[in-house]
C-alpha cells in the first residue's frame, strides 16, 4: 500500500510560492486602499466646500464686497448645524470626524473662491481662483 500525502520539500515549496505572492500583492493592496482614502479625502473636503457655496447662495447679502475682509465659515456651527454639510462627514485618512476645519469666501476681484483651512492652515485651495 501506497503512501498518499505531499513531502516536507512540496509543504516548504508551496510557502515559498505564497510568501513570494504575498510580497507583491500586500504592497499594491496597500497603495490601492491609501489612493482610495485621499481620493474620498478630497471629496469630502469638496462636499464642505459645495455646503459653503450653498450657505452662500442663502446668505448672498453676507458675502464679502471686493477688498472686504473675508467671510469665514466653521464646519461645525455654520455648516453642519444649519443642514448645509452631512453631520456624519469624517476625515477618511483619520476615521475621525473633521475638527477645526473653517470655509474663509474671500471676493477677489468680483470672484468668489472658497478654501479650506484646518487649525489655521490652507489644506484645500478653490481651483476658480483668478490666477
Amino acid at each position: 500500500m501506497k503512501q498518499r500525502g505531499i513531502t516536507l520539500i512540496e509543504m516548504l515549496g508551496v510557502m515559498i510560492i505564497l510568501a513570494l505572492l504575498m510580497t507583491l500583492i500586500v504592497p499594491i493592496a496597500t497603495t490601492i486602499i491609501d489612493n482610495s482614502k485621499e481620493s474620498l479625502y478630497n471629496q469630502q473636503l469638496e462636499n464642505i466646500r459645495n455646503g459653503a457655496k450653498s450657505y452662500a447662495g442663502e446668505h448672498i447679502f453676507d458675502l464679502p464686497d471686493v477688498g472686504e475682509e473675508t467671510l469665514i465659515l466653521n464646519l461645525n456651527d455654520d455648516l453642519i448645524k444649519n443642514g448645509y454639510v452631512d453631520k456624519d462627514i469624517t476625515n477618511p485618512l483619520t476615521g475621525e470626524p473633521f475638527n477645526n476645519i473653517e470655509v474663509y469666501i474671500i471676493n477677489e476681484n468680483g470672484k468668489i473662491v472658497y478654501d479650506i483651512y484646518e487649525n489655521g492652515n490652507l489644506i484645500n485651495q478653490d481651483d476658480n481662483r483668478i490666477s
